[in-house]
């Protein structure tokens, strides 16, 4: 009796996780998280940013260690902007992409507006000062980011 109760309750964890892995990857597109920096090696002259897209950008530093400008690119995906917060150093480039089947913009009133960008297209856009920059679609209000630009 008590291995039928092993039994059962080993099935019953094994559904429990089954549905938790279903539910994660059915929702997966409407999670959000930030860009992750990640120091190379501890004495190295290159950082990686790693974005939520998967996408690779390395920003470099100079011998005294002071980070340059960098790139990196945004995704526009599922209504909204992934990462909606990224913090960048003066004189960097974002790249948004459309990965939506929408047309959406990037809009920050007065700072930069990319236009139209149709499904599959880019837009870049080079932050020459500091500050923090709110921006979303003007067709979509709700998508909403921020990119911080350091000096």
């Amino acid at each position: 009796m008590a291995d039928k109760r092993k039994l059962v309750f080993i099935l019953v964890l094994l559904l429990a996780f089954m549905a938790a892995a279903v539910y994660t990857l059915k929702f997966s597109d409407q999670i959000k998280f930030p860009a992750l920096t990640i120091p190379t090696n501890a004495g190295s002259a290159t950082t990686t940013t790693v974005s939520t897209s998967g996408t690779a950008n390395a920003a470099t530093t100079t011998a005294a260690g002071a980070f340059q400008p960098s790139a990196v690119t945004l995704d526009i995906k599922s209504w909204g902007f992934n990462p909606d917060v990224v913090t960048l150093l003066k004189g960097s480039t974002a790249t948004w992409t459309n990965r939506d089947s929408a047309t959406h913009t990037v809009t920050s009133e007065g700072n930069f507006d990319s236009g139209d960008i149709t499904a599959g297209k880019s837009w870049s856009h080079t932050f020459d000062k500091a500050g923090t920059f709110e921006y979303n679609c003007k067709y979509h209000p709700s998508m909403k980011a921020k990119v911080v630009i350091t000096e």
